[in-house]
């Protein structure tokens, strides 16, 4: 059999899965020719950057290394499509993380993708005028910015390319972390995001609107001996295993049916799969919404509780004066009734006077 002719556009939640350190065995079923890592499709479709190889090099003028500056120039040079077209791939696994996770920058007349390698970069610091736009901090020009690009790529597939099969592979961040004994360790920080939140809302827009193939959401837990070392998208060997299992037995099932002219037979699978990640999707994003609903009713919860402390503190305190009042007011009584005349003479005056 034939191994299956697959690209990557994406993050190392994608990417990791062709890597041998991580999945030994993949070249038994898979050839990868196309690989776009640590890109974004609001860059890939922009026009390209102009630079110069001093461009590439880090601040103080040494070489960044090979992969970053692999890397670099694919997100200046944006061929993507002519890439794409001459890999000759049969699929192209996407996924949205990175880019949902890092934004770009908006410059005077095109954008760039917030790379942390780019910004290491000499290129960086003649970036003029650069708006950093996130989904975190703004959503609706983000999303304006995805759309517009997502539709740009999508176009350009059906036309150069109609025959490629796109699977959105919906990457979630976890805070799981498996330890050697198989006992599991909480990361807090990893807990706490928000980005698994961001990233649905993106893939949830794809699947409603573009005719696209995509693999069932599951979670899985980090690896503590991961090749990359400790992220939130660094998974355990399962996670490799089990997605490129599930990658294999889609294209088997779209060439067979395929084979068979059973296309509405695929159609259907496909759009059964999707509503059930776009149902996996409303889950997230209602759990978030109702744990924000959540974190806000304890806040005002706590502030009310902060205020009545207060108020008791207040009350404590005016009975406390009050107690002083009356205490001062006894002792006055008692100076003015004594039969010392030098005593409680200048306290009367002082006291007709008030």
């Amino acid at each position: 059999m034939s191994r299956i002719k697959i690209g990557v556009f994406g993050s190392c939640g994608n990417r990791d899965m062709f890597n041998s350190d991580i999945n030994p065995n993949y070249k038994q079923d898979f050839s990868i020719t196309f690989s776009y890592v640590s890109n974004s499709i609001i860059n890939a479709m922009s026009p390209p950057i102009k630079y110069s190889e001093n461009d590439l090099l880090d601040l103080n003028g040494n070489e960044l290394g090979k992969v970053p500056y692999k890397l670099i120039k694919k997100i200046l040079d944006r061929n993507v499509m002519r890439d794409l077209v001459n890999s000759h791939i049969d699929y192209l696994l996407l996924d949205f993380y990175l880019e949902t996770l890092n934004g770009v920058y908006l410059l005077d007349d095109n954008v760039i993708y917030n790379s942390h390698y780019i910004r290491k970069s000499k290129l960086y610091s003649k970036l003029e005028d650069k708006q950093l736009v996130k989904m975190s901090t703004d959503m609706e020009l983000f999303m304006d910015l995805f759309k517009e690009n997502f539709e740009k790529f999508y176009s350009q597939i059906e036309k150069k390319l109609p025959d490629l099969t796109l699977i959105l592979n919906p990457i979630r961040e976890s805070y799981k972390i498996q330890q050697d004994d198989n006992s599991i360790k909480i990361k807090e920080p990893f807990k706490n995001s928000k980005n698994n939140y961001y990233c649905a809302l993106v893939d949830k827009w794809v699947l409603n609107n573009y005719d696209i193939e995509s693999l069932i959401i599951k979670n899985y837990n980090l690896s503590q001996n991961h090749k990359w070392g400790l992220g939130p998208t660094h998974y355990v060997p399962e996670y490799y295993k089990e997605t490129s299992q599930q990658i294999k037995e889609l294209t088997q099932r779209i060439e067979f049916l395929n084979q068979q002219n059973q296309a509405q037979i695929n159609k259907d699978i496909r759009l059964t799969r999707n509503n059930y990640n776009l149902l996996k999707i409303d889950e997230l994003l209602a759990r978030d919404k109702y744990k924000n609903t959540e974190e806000r009713l304890n806040d005002t919860y706590n502030k009310y509780n902060q205020q009545n402390e207060e108020l008791e503190h207040y009350k404590k305190r005016c009975e406390e004066l009050n107690e002083e009042n009356q205490k001062l007011n006894n002792l006055l009584s008692e100076v003015l009734s004594s039969n010392s005349w030098k005593v409680t003479s200048p306290l009367r005056k002082l006291k007709n006077k008030l």
